[in-house]
């Protein structure tokens, strides 16, 4: 697989798109693996998936749409483990599909590097209540592999979850951060955190940025502003405030 460097056009074009969950969705989302064909489930669907492409491990975004007998899917996934190499949220290992799910539930997908590069052809179906299987099709090296993935609960760049303690490298104050989210430190003292919840990432991502200073540590956001942003501005604020009152002065030896 090719890696992207920057975003897929096919996934910009959704930046219009309201993508943030009520609480009815997200109540009903647990019932969705249950279904035979989740993606049908309504007028907008989206899932999140893990499992993998051959011996890739990745976590998919899949969105639905459309009231007719097929509708129309996009979406985003990333390799994990190159993910969580990377410092930067919006980096190569993010690629977008594009395709139609019929209405026998079969999802043909064509997957696309940023340039709007095909590389490669994926053809599934739920084979079972919250599974997702079928094949890939690599364009660049003509080869086939097996695609094995399973519904999970979305992740979200809201905080909620379980939290750790991150201690830098370097600088006088430890804090606590999302469990699930990317950290990166340099040797200026500077953390990012970076959200993994690809439905994010591929409308520019979600980052918290956290300055070790002498007195305390200041935090910022990274990411899309105004109607671009994937989240709300109050989650945003909330989420700052709770990593700046987590900080606690580190003592070092």
């Amino acid at each position: 697989m090719r890696p992207a460097p920057v975003l897929a056009a096919a996934v910009l074009a959704l930046l219009g798109a309201v993508i943030g969950r009520t609480a009815t969705v997200e109540a009903e989302r647990p019932r969705l693996a249950t279904l035979p064909c989740p993606l049908r489930a309504h007028a907008v669907t989206d899932l999140q998936l893990t499992g993998y492409l051959g011996d890739l491990p990745v976590r998919v975004w899949l969105r639905a749409t459309g009231d007719g007998r097929t509708r129309a899917v996009t979406g985003a996934f990333y390799d994990t483990d190159a993910w969580q190499k990377k410092g930067d949220s919006a980096d190569d290992s993010l690629f977008t599909v594009t395709g139609a799910l019929s209405d026998t539930c079969a999802l043909t997908l064509a997957e696309h590097d940023a340039i709007e590069d095909q590389t490669g052809a994926w053809e599934t179906h739920f084979a079972a209540p919250g599974q997702l299987r079928g094949s890939r099709r690599d364009l660049e090296g003509d080869r086939s592999e097996s695609i094995d993935l399973r519904i999970v609960p979305a992740l979200t760049c809201d905080g909620a979850g379980r939290w750790r303690t991150h201690m830098p490298a370097h600088g006088r104050w430890r804090f606590s951060y999302p469990a699930a989210w990317r950290v990166t430190d340099d040797e200026a003292g500077v953390t990012t955190l970076d959200c993994p919840d690809p439905s994010v990432l591929a409308h520019g991502g979600i980052s918290l940025r956290v300055v070790n200073g002498p007195a305390r540590i200041v935090v910022t956001s990274l990411g899309p502003g105004g109607g671009r942003r994937p989240v709300s501005d109050a989650s945003m604020v909330a989420l700052i405030r709770r990593v700046s009152a987590s900080a606690r002065p580190v003592r070092r030896r």
